[in-house]
């Protein structure tokens, strides 16, 4: 249902309706003031910032956040980017908000995953993508309203987030603005005319009408989106529309447009009707339903883009995804004492199968804080500050990894648990559908009470890498784990039990996946060992980059096929660079060389004029440098008339499938013109 429907920004929009706030100049130092609220701070001083695990970011954009890196988000090299179908990674401030907030929350995170997306196919991508990453928690601030589903907890989103989740992970979602700008009932019309009436008498259902008593007008250049749904999503049969209204003081409501999809119970209809419309002139706005044939038993929905509606119903208005059931859904309630549930904030519960207004479950799942500052958005002293459910629910992500530092061997429906039970319970006695379980409260802190010993305290290796041990010792009161594929320990204070033991590790010169820099060193209470020292008068490798294919072969009618190398250094410092050619059976070339910085160097025959391989020979080339590269390799066929090949740019390593997943060759074909030829590399230290 999604694939084809953009997402809108879940931010809430201050009544009345004010432009988007205009980018500001940057100023470093916001903390959010959900933090303290949450008593996250204790948490942090106690040891617990996140670490060692990631958490992931789904929005619409990140607008001005490589400014806000090594200061209000984490250093460059802990945040990863991705951009997916055609979005505009920084099309928004919204994203880099939300960021913020988990930064600011859980500092200590191991990294940080950005993924923009547009469509319901994006959002499918970057849930794949963040699990191939291994991240724990995912913060979405977004949701598709009325028409993205029956809202029931089933649906494309709620399948991909059962997915994620399913794995022992965490997945928050906001749980919409719609509270005060959402209707929903059954079918009434006494008089006979075929038109809704929302309230005994009344066919039109004006909008921002805040105080229920008179209207608001619009103004120019505002937006309005409102949607209409109801409860058959397979082969809806029975056919309303959705009419925008305005009028002033002195005239009559004038009908502006009307939504009027067909609904007749073919293939591909869908039981809803949108209208968007840009004001061009300031007035009063209203809505009205017509019923235009099937049957009027039906439980009808309708949202106006989080402005409010004179005839509110707030119950029933969480916005989809937030209907799933293993998704955190987060209200919104304000960062100041006493934590007052933002007006706007979607209430429950959930839709009952089908779309029905009845048999749903209890949503939201838990409160966060709004009204907060951010450098994206400005300061809550301002006025200018970041609101929504949007800004609630990156402020339970970041609590989530908190709670997750502290007890690493937990899953993720653990964590949720001590979420929920945790928070503060608000409004009726229990789990309601305005605040969850409560306002999020992560209590006291574990007490940071472990001590620990490491031996040895530093290790240093050659070029040729090496291998060893590293004993452990902890107290009671803390625990510890280890990965000897990364060569990290990880102690962690707070947890009951204490271990001795030891951790095996080997350091590769040649492998992508072991870790080369510095000495074993403290950072909080994370020890990593690693690779230094130099071979050749080369500096320590830097990231691997691998090109595919280089060649010196015949071709066809006398032709010989070639490969010319370029490789431009794209920082202020010279690079050292080591290149392998491997080839063939077995033969392997290693050329060592130096390349000014911002300089080119190139080899038009590669293999002949670099690794003076004469005769025939094809292979790979693994480059490793000390600083980044831009690296390219053009395999073409001379011939007298020219020649003609292809360019194909290096590839890094870290963009290499591993283990499980699936990957697609498109297309191969063989003619009597040309064939394709697939070449396979393994970036890995074993056989595959």
């Amino acid at each position: 249902v999604g694939s084809e429907m953009c997402i809108r920004d879940s931010q809430y929009l201050v009544r009345p309706p004010v432009p988007e706030p205009a980018e500001k100049s940057k100023l470093v130092g916001y903390t959010s003031q959900g933090v303290a609220a949450m008593n996250a701070d204790a948490w942090h001083n106690n040891g617990y910032t996140g670490q060692g695990v990631k958490v992931g970011i789904i929005d619409l954009g990140y607008q001005g956040y490589s400014s806000l890196l090594g200061s209000e988000l984490p250093d460059a090299s802990k945040v990863f980017t991705e951009a997916f179908g055609d979005t505009d990674f920084e099309r928004d401030l919204h994203g880099s908000a939300c960021a913020e907030i988990v930064y600011d929350v859980a500092p200590g995170i191991s990294g940080m995953y950005l993924a923009a997306v547009t469509t319901g196919i994006d959002t499918a991508n970057a849930f794949d993508w963040l699990h191939q990453q291994g991240v724990d928690v995912v913060s979405m601030s977004m949701g598709w309203g009325l028409g993205g589903g029956p809202a029931d907890g089933n649906g494309p989103m709620s399948e991909l987030i059962d997915v994620f989740v399913s794995g022992g992970r965490v997945v928050a979602v906001s749980a919409g603005n719609s509270g005060e700008s959402h209707w929903q009932g059954g079918w009434s019309d006494p008089d006979g005319d075929s038109w809704l009436e929302f309230t005994s008498g009344v066919e039109l259902n004006s909008i921002t009408n805040l105080a229920r008593s008179e209207n608001l007008t619009i103004p120019v250049d505002y937006e309005i989106t409102a949607t209409l749904a109801w409860n058959q999503w397979n082969s809806p049969t029975t056919d309303l529309e959705l009419c925008l209204y305005t009028w002033d003081d002195e005239t009559d409501p004038t009908q502006l447009v009307c939504s009027e999809d067909e609904q007749s119970g073919q293939e591909g209809q869908y039981p809803r009707e949108s209208i968007t419309h840009t004001v061009t002139e300031e007035g009063y706005y209203g809505v009205a339903v017509y019923h235009y044939g099937g049957s009027t038993n039906v439980d009808i929905e309708l949202e106006i883009n989080d402005v409010p509606v004179r005839y509110v119903v707030q119950s029933g208005s969480v916005s989809v995804p937030a209907d799933t059931a293993s998704a955190i859904s987060v209200a919104a309630l304000d960062a100041g004492s006493p934590y007052a549930l933002e007006y706007y904030s979607s209430r429950g519960p959930t839709n009952g199968p089908g779309g029905s207004l009845t048999g749903g479950f209890i949503k939201p799942d838990i409160a966060g804080y709004a009204n907060v500052s951010t450098t994206s958005y400005g300061a809550r002293s301002s006025g200018s500050s970041f609101n929504g459910t949007s800004a609630a629910c990156p402020h339970v992500a970041g609590a989530a990894a908190l709670v997750w530092s502290a007890n690493p061997s937990w899953s993720g429906s653990q964590v949720r648990s001590f979420l929920e039970s945790r928070a503060q319970d608000k409004g009726p006695s229990g789990m309601d559908n305005t605040y969850g379980h409560g306002r999020l409260y992560l209590g006291a802190a574990p007490a940071a009470s472990c001590s620990y010993s490491i031996s040895p305290t530093s290790k240093s290796f050659g070029a040729s890498g090496g291998s060893g041990s590293i004993s452990v010792s902890t107290s009671s009161g803390c625990s510890w784990s280890s990965s000897t594929g990364k060569s990290w320990i990880h102690i962690n204070s707070g947890s009951s039990g204490s271990g001795n033991g030891t951790v095996s590790y080997s350091v590769d010169a040649n492998s992508s996946t072991s870790q080369r820099s510095g000495t074993i060193s403290a950072a909080g209470k994370t020890f990593t060992i690693t690779q230094s020292g130099s071979s050749g008068g080369s500096s320590p490798p830097g990231d691997d980059t691998y090109l595919a294919v280089i060649a010196h072969t015949t071709g066809a009618n006398n032709s010989v096929w070639k490969s010319t190398l370029s490789i431009c250094n794209v920082s202020s410092s010279n690079a050292s660079v080591k290149l392998t050619y491997q080839y063939g059976s077995g033969g392997r070339v290693v050329r060592n060389t130096t390349i000014a910085s911002f300089g080119l160097a190139e080899w038009t025959d590669a293999a002949v004029d670099l690794f003076n391989v004469g005769g025939k020979s094809s292979g790979v080339v693994t480059i490793e440098s000390d600083v980044p590269l831009q690296v390219a390799v053009r395999t073409f066929n001379t011939s007298t008339d020219g020649t003609f090949g292809q360019s194909m740019p290096g590839v890094s390593s870290s963009v290499s499938m591993t283990n499980s997943q699936f990957g697609m060759i498109s297309p191969v074909r063989r003619t009597t013109q040309f064939r394709t030829n697939i070449g396979v590399i393994n970036t890995g230290s074993k056989s595959c």
